[in-house]
């Protein structure tokens, strides 16, 4: 699992897959991909400039250019709690 913040305030949780090209061929590379999108997070109102895993994988952080730090439940796809 990983995740992409973006400049319209928002976080994408994807699922990777690891399987892919330990035996595809290359044509099988080409049309199929390593991530899946697994949730769209929104708050924010502006860029975000920083995300961070919990140790546990549970929760997800961002701090954002609207000047608030955003804590999510990255399994629900829900904020937990909002620090501004």
């Amino acid at each position: 699992t990983c995740a992409s913040a973006s400049a319209d305030g928002t976080v994408k949780i994807w699922q990777v897959d690891t399987t892919i090209g330990r035996t595809d061929t290359a044509a099988d590379m080409k049309s199929s991909t390593p991530l899946t999108a697994r949730s769209h997070l929104q708050g924010h109102t502006r860029g975000i400039n920083d995300v961070c895993w919990s140790p546990t994988g549970e929760y997800l952080a961002t701090a954002s250019d609207d000047k608030s730090l955003r804590l999510y439940d990255a399994i629900k796809g829900e904020t937990f709690v909002e620090f501004e």
